[in-house]
């Protein structure tokens, strides 16, 4: 009979025991070493924020230079590590009698700790039985039924595993759970909202924290959380999953909007990374729920699961990295000579109303510019429909650049709900304005002008790269409607 020993590599298998232990001893040797390569070599500080957002990395190395050999060496120092994991990873997998299609995980941000804590918590397969054929496994079903188990033995791709009664669990909800696709599913898309809401409410108004605990770990737990149970008395396939997954993190999305936690329109921009995120995770749920295994040890692992959420929300909030700051330039070419728009973008009357599709969402849009004072130290107020954002003047160039620093924002967005008032912590100094510029270059000798916007911001949303698209998105729509108002007027000779 072929037992798993806890490391049997000549088989290609690694325990449970034997993956925590060397995770645990290769996360440590690693970070000591990028910690003294960051700190001795390049005098650069090092967090474990940095094992969050290989993204920002990969940006660095496409656009910054000066740190380009800095994430090269670190690069370079990961892969044996990285090789090192995957191999152990796979062996795991084997061991655990499980497919190999979550592998992917292992490079995912965050999901990768959730990976690696359900394989420590799954255990080794059980010893093959005796092979049997259809009339055994009937007569192995009538015999578990007798003896008060309702499931038959699990077929899947080896050799039949015998439901034993006594590992059956004794919570009535989990023993009792429904055989019927539908019922499950049902279940399974109901179960996982109150600790998502509470999840939700947890980060944002706890911690104050919109974070990858908040993005990452919360649809990825929801979607392995959602397979699990939608597999626990009956292995569902793959397909069936993934639909119980991403009708979970629909009702979880409805659940946050009915209990006025967040507005729709920050729901919607979310959706784009939680349904991918949420579906990892289904993957994940659907390896554990289709390997023959008792319910409880299932219900286990997605409790562990549910239960380290909170825990990388704290660690997250405890060591928060600096915000970065990024840049949005928008251009326009305007019919009239530079000194005629200096004059509307110093100021300028009331914008009208808003055809943009972008505002009608409930996005902050600008109404008009006042100016008091001339020169260095004047203050501009920029009047958005949410209020004034207040611009002291650094740079008056004439009719070439004005430059200013920005000491108050105003909310970013108006939140579209059905609920009176709603206000998420995200709508207060979450979307940062740093300062801005108008450059004026003048062309065809000074009878046409290209004017360019540039506004510096940094916002407290993690990934940051995904939320910079959308950032970078409203910025720049804003941009276009203050340059051709400016550029209306202008050409119109006020």
């Amino acid at each position: 009979m072929d037992i798993p020993r806890p490391w049997n590599l000549r088989r290609g298998r690694v325990g449970p025991a034997a993956y925590l232990a060397a995770g645990v001893v290769l996360f440590a040797t690693k970070y000591a070493i990028d910690y003294g390569v960051a700190r001795g070599v390049f005098g650069r500080p090092w967090s474990l924020m940095e094992y969050l957002a290989p993204g920002q990395a990969i940006v660095t190395l496409l656009r910054d230079t000066e740190d380009r050999w800095f994430y090269l060496v670190m690069s370079a120092v990961a892969l044996p590590y990285i090789l090192v994991g995957l191999s152990l990873t796979i062996q795991r997998l084997r061991d655990a009698g499980m497919s190999l299609a979550p592998v992917f995980l292992f490079f995912m941000p965050l999901g990768n700790l959730f990976f690696f804590l359900a394989l420590c918590l799954v255990r080794s397969r059980p010893p093959l039985a005796t092979a049997v054929d259809e009339a055994a496994a009937e007569r192995l079903a009538a015999a578990a039924a007798s003896e008060g188990a309702t499931d038959p033995p699990v077929r899947l791709g080896y050799r039949e595993w015998e439901p034993n009664p006594a590992l059956f669990p004794r919570v009535p909800l989990l023993r009792d759970w429904p055989r019927d696709a539908t019922a499950s599913a049902l279940l399974a898309i109901l179960l996982p909202i109150p600790a998502m809401v509470g999840m939700v409410l947890l980060s944002t108004c706890a911690f104050r924290d919109y974070g990858w605990g908040l993005f990452i770990g919360l649809p990825f737990v929801n979607g392995m959380l959602a397979a699990i149970l939608h597999g626990m008395r009956v292995p569902r396939r793959v397909g069936q999953c993934l639909g119980v997954a991403s009708l979970a993190l629909l009702a979880s999305g409805v659940a946050i909007l009915f209990f006025a936690i967040e507005g729709l329109g920050c729901l919607v921009m979310f959706l784009p990374l939680a349904f991918p995120i949420g579906l990892f995770g289904a993957t994940l749920g659907y390896a554990i729920q289709s390997r023959p295994t008792p319910r409880e040890a299932r219900w286990r692992v997605g409790c562990s699961a549910l239960g380290f959420l909170p825990l990388t929300m704290s660690a997250e909030h405890a060591i928060a990295p600096p915000e970065p700051v990024f840049a949005v330039t928008t251009t326009v070419e305007v019919d009239a000579p530079p000194a005629a728009v200096w004059r509307n973008v110093v100021e300028f009357g009331d914008i009208p109303g808003p055809r943009d599709w972008c505002f009608k969402t409930g996005v902050a849009y600008p109404v008009r510019a006042r100016i008091d004072g001339r020169g260095v130290g004047a203050v501009r107020h920029c009047e958005f429909s949410t209020g004034a954002f207040v611009e002291p003047i650094r740079v008056w160039d004439e009719p070439r650049l004005l430059k200013f620093d920005v000491t108050e924002n105003p909310p970013p967005m108006r939140e579209l709900t059905f609920w009176r008032n709603v206000s998420p912590p995200h709508l207060d100094h979450f979307l940062v304005s740093n300062g801005g510029e108008f450059r004026l270059v003048a062309l065809d000798g000074g009878r046409r002008t290209r004017l360019e916007g540039t506004t510096w911001y940094r916002h407290h949303l993690w990934p940051a790269g995904y939320w910079g698209l959308w950032s970078d998105f409203i910025i720049h729509r804003i941009h276009l409607r203050v340059l051709n108002h400016v550029k209306g007027l202008s050409e119109g000779g006020r």
